[in-house]
């Protein structure tokens, strides 16, 4: 429910853009990232899950089945981290080789990886039908 009201806010909004970019000044350096929508994630639990471990996070948006927010380069590093041990795909974020800020792929495809969590299990299978329910 949420991800459908940001979504539906993203389209009609010109403000989020215009604070992004403000606060992108503001903050002496950011990075953009890129989730999926079908990634198994909503965009509040990724804002949930950033937030309690102290990654502030800015410019939330859905536009065209991705999830897009920025937050500062020296968390990125961090966030990055926490994206990837939570299974969570992303485009866009830093290249942690070179410590540049770089649009990359940081997964083969945009597929969670596998997990064994109870959300992963309890998902997997309702993707599953909603997948097979659009077949039709």
């Amino acid at each position: 429910m949420f991800d459908r009201f940001v979504a539906i806010g993203s389209e009609l909004d010109w403000i989020t853009p215009v604070l992004t970019w403000l606060t992108d000044m503001r903050s002496g350096g950011s990075v953009g990232y890129n989730i999926p929508v079908d990634a198994g994630w909503s965009a509040l639990a990724i804002q949930m899950m950033l937030h309690e471990a102290g990654v502030r996070i800015w410019g939330l948006s859905i536009v065209a089945g991705i999830i897009t927010f920025r937050l500062k380069r020296s968390q990125a590093r961090y966030a990055q981290y926490l994206l990837e041990r939570n299974g969570i795909p992303y485009q866009g974020g830093m290249d942690i080789t070179s410590s540049k800020s770089k649009g990359h792929q940081r997964q083969s495809s945009l597929r969670p990886a596998p997990s064994d969590g109870l959300l992963n299990r309890t998902i997997a299978p309702i993707h599953q039908l909603v997948q097979k329910l659009q077949r039709l």
